[in-house]
């Protein structure tokens, strides 16, 4: 059935591919953020909340090189082009050497 294909899939927001306010980001990094947006539905879902009622990730830096197959400096080079392209809040740390708690900010498609 074709709908089951899209069980086990990735969102891509069309807008990170149409709009002038991402073409700066680098396809690594917009395959990353589409990992984290499956990550932050199941987050959501699993009742991952702060405090404030805000859904985060946990998803370590060493998780996301070896899901993307590539290397840890590699990531937080994307996690960089993420956060200054504001799709990423910031990165909670709770302990030294924590990779801390990831809080995404969701675009909308057009």
């Amino acid at each position: 059935m074709l709908m089951d294909l899209f069980i086990d899939s990735y969102y891509l927001p069309s807008s990170l591919v149409s709009s002038e306010e991402y073409e700066k980001l680098s396809d690594s990094s917009k395959i990353l953020y589409s990992i984290l947006m499956k990550k932050y539905i199941e987050a959501a879902k699993t009742g991952n909340r702060d405090r404030s009622g805000k859904v985060f990730i946990n998803y370590s830096q060493r998780d996301m090189a070896s899901d993307l197959g590539c290397s840890t400096r590699s990531i937080r080079r994307y996690i960089y082009e993420l956060k200054q392209a504001g799709l990423i809040d910031h990165i909670r740390k709770n302990a030294p050497g924590d990779n801390g708690s990831i809080f995404l900010n969701v675009v909308e498609a057009f």
